[in-house]
This record gives C-alpha cells, sequence and structure tokens, in this order.
C-alpha cells in the first residue's frame, strides 16, 4: 500500500483558513461587497475593487472582514490596517489548527478608526501622482498634500471641518508668511487631493473665505514705442537687443511707472490697449450667460481666465 506524505507547504496550503477581505461600496444604488484590488507587491489599492470584471476606484467603500462563525465585520477604511487585520486572523487561525491556542485580534480597537486616515489619504494620492504626473508635479503636491496633513488637526479625510481649512489657510498665510499666489496653489493642490476621497472643500467655504489670487495686469508697450525706441538707440549707437534684454526683464518697469503717473496727472496716459473690443467683451458676456465654459471662452478669445473674469464685473 502506497503512502503518500504531505509536505509541509501542500498542508498549509490546503488547510490555511481562508479569512476574507471586501470592500464594501455603492453600485446601482445597492450595497455590494467587491473583491479588493492588490498591487504586484501584494498591497491593497486603497478604495479599488473590481465590478463586473473591471477595476473601479470607490472612495465611499468600507473594508470588512469574514471572520468564522461571524457575519462580516466592519475594519475601517484604512486599507492598510485592513490587510494587517486580515493576516492577523490568518496567522491566528493556522495557529489554532495546529494545537495552538491563540485568540483572535481585536477588532474593536478598530472601529475608532471612522474614516480615511489623513496621512494614508496623502500617501496614497501622492504615490498614484508620482505614477502618472510629472516629478515637478510630484513635488508641488508633495508640498502642499504633506504640510496639509501635518498641520490639520482632522486625523480622516472625512472628519476634516471648514474650521479645519480656514486654520490651514492661516497658518500658510501668517505663520509660513507665504505670498497671497502661493497660498492659492496650496489650496487648489490639496483640494484636488481631497476630491478623489469624496470631500470638496471648494463647497465647504464660501467664495469670500476661499484665497484669491488675481494675475496682476502686465502693462504692455505700444509697437511704435518700441519703433521709437529702438530708433533712437541705433541713432546714438546703442545696441537695440540691449534695451530688449531690458525690457524683458522688467529691470526699468519702476522709470516706466514714473512716467505712468506722470503721464497720468498731465492727462495724456494713453494705458494698455485693451485686449477685446467693446463688441467682442459684449459677446463674451452674452455667451457666459447662456451658460458656456469660462475656459473654453477664454481660450477661444486669447485671454487669460483672470482676464475673462475682469470683463465679467467689468
Amino acid at each position: 500500500m502506497a503512502i503518500i506524505v504531505k509536505t509541509s507547504k501542500q498542508f498549509e496550503k490546503k488547510k490555511a483558513p481562508s479569512v476574507p477581505l471586501k470592500l464594501r461600496i455603492h453600485h446601482d444604488n445597492k450595497r455590494r461587497y467587491s473583491q479588493p484590488v492588490y498591487s504586484e507587491k501584494g498591497k491593497l489599492k486603497a478604495f479599488w475593487c473590481l465590478v463586473n470584471g473591471h477595476e473601479e476606484h470607490h472612495p465611499e467603500g468600507v473594508y470588512y472582514l469574514r471572520v468564522k462563525g461571524k457575519k462580516w465585520v466592519r475594519v475601517g477604511k484604512d486599507a492598510e490596517l485592513a490587510r494587517t487585520k486580515q493576516q492577523q486572523f490568518a496567522a491566528a487561525r493556522r495557529a489554532n489548527d495546529v494545537g495552538v491556542e491563540v485568540k483572535d485580534p481585536e477588532l474593536a480597537s478598530t472601529a475608532v478608526v471612522s474614516g480615511t486616515p489623513l496621512m494614508t489619504a496623502v500617501k496614497n494620492y501622492l504615490g498614484n501622482v508620482k505614477k502618472l504626473k510629472s516629478h515637478k508635479t510630484w513635488c508641488a503636491y508633495r508640498r502642499a498634500d504633506e504640510l496639509f496633513g501635518e498641520q490639520c488637526k482632522a486625523k480622516t479625510v472625512e472628519a476634516i471641518k471648514k474650521q479645519d481649512v480656514l486654520d490651514h489657510i492661516d497658518y500658510l498665510s501668517n505663520e509660513l508668511g507665504l505670498d497671497s499666489r502661493t497660498v492659492y496653489n496650496h489650496y487648489k493642490n490639496v483640494g484636488i487631493m481631497l476630491r478623489t476621497y469624496g470631500v470638496n472643500i471648494s463647497t465647504i467655504l464660501k467664495r469670500n473665505e476661499q484665497p484669491a489670487f488675481e494675475e496682476p495686469m502686465v502693462d504692455a508697450y505700444y509697437q511704435d514705442d518700441l519703433e521709437k525706441l529702438f530708433k533712437a538707440c541705433e541713432e546714438q549707437g546703442q545696441d537695440s537687443l540691449v534695451w530688449e534684454f531690458f525690457l524683458g526683464t522688467g529691470v526699468i518697469r519702476e522709470r516706466q511707472r514714473e512716467g505712468i503717473a506722470l503721464a497720468k496727472k498731465a492727462g495724456v496716459y494713453r494705458g494698455r490697449k485693451p485686449s477685446l473690443t467693446a463688441e467682442r467683451a459684449e459677446d463674451l458676456r452674452n455667451r457666459v450667460a447662456s451658460g458656456e465654459k469660462k475656459a473654453g471662452l477664454a481660450r477661444e478669445f486669447g485671454i487669460s481666465r483672470e482676464t475673462l473674469y475682469q470683463y465679467l464685473h467689468a
């Protein structure tokens, strides 16, 4: 009679208890438990799951474990914690199967985590940005998002309140002393990150509470002014390229502002040539009022969105 000897690996593979981990999501107006998606290294891809054979991102999802003798038990929204608990329960089951009495890991402590830990959200988001965006873009997001995660009092994404955002804006402006443009960029970058987790800070704050930045209007030189300048340079034997350099770097802006002030005082200042004629400006306002998207109109009219808003508010 042949005797079949099973190796320890074969025994473990057959006997290893299954501790299913699922992501409960909302799909087609129903709740369903879906199979989580894992990376090549075996880590959970936060809030990604399989729906009808396709990978989908569900930031509203919550992780659950199917423990022996129990129904689905909530673990929370932290993907790393959910994976750890699954491994702990599986290890406890294997120990019990070979006669070593081990108590099941506590799930009660996980109830404290009622949402996605903010720093985990930042880490996962920056990981995706690093894969999909340029290094320069990743650095900009990293600076803004990590600073928000470290400074924000809310410990989970879902717990972020209006005051948390206002406190962060105040921290950037007053404690770090950042200029309005940088504060605006930080606010936008953090908002993009939080929207991937279902939190829209633009709806939390009123318009007058959000950091604002308007691109300053740049003084333009008229073509006839430049021709006169370059002609004078040639007559005096000076290189016009040198003056083009100074014009481009803004070295003579201060002198220009002094001249503008004197021209205004004398009543002969013509000002900057408008980007749009009166007819095109009126057409722009009418099309915005009819519901066309402002970004598309700005591109069509060849102006920035800041300039577009100036025409709308004129």
